[in-house]
């Protein structure tokens, strides 16, 4: 059963203009926002310090902040961040809206996998994940969400 309703490949809508964007995970393994998206694993980041840009955001800028980051864990089950800005043709999102996403799903990103809303974080909210980064865990801080749009 899907039960993520702050995308379009999570849930069924009956209307057929609905304006929503595919989650944070799907958007990875269609590679949409490639030239915009960090992965953890690359290079050995184990930080990342600043803006996420909203989902509407032109993915071909590069020199912009991130749309899309993976977590990428030790196992094939990873985890991916994504703030899903209402906006355009955003703009009819039901859940999570003007919020920073964390989904889950199996595949490496790679391959089809069903895919999880995890958590909905706004401006102050932090989220750690289980231990399945070497053993450690990685914690997410929202400190401000803004408006680009």
């Amino acid at each position: 059963m899907y039960e993520d309703m702050s995308g379009l490949m999570g849930f069924t809508y009956s209307e057929s203009d609905t304006r929503m964007c595919f989650s944070s995970a799907k958007s990875w393994q269609l590679g949409w926002y490639a030239k915009r998206s960090i992965d953890n694993s690359a290079g050995g980041l184990r930080s990342y310090q600043g803006e996420v840009a909203g989902i509407i955001e032109d993915p071909s800028v590069e020199s912009d902040p991130p749309i899309l980051i993976k977590l990428n864990t030790s196992t094939s089950t990873d985890y991916y961040l994504n703030f899903n800005l209402a906006s355009s043709f955003n703009r009819g999102t039901r859940e999570g809206a003007n919020r920073v996403l964390i989904t889950e799903q199996g595949g490496d990103g790679e391959n089809y996998e069903q895919s999880w809303l995890v958590q909905k974080l706004s401006r102050g909210m932090k989220w750690s994940s289980p231990k399945v980064f070497e053993g450690e865990s990685v914690i997410v801080t929202v400190i401000s969400i803004g408006d680009r749009a």
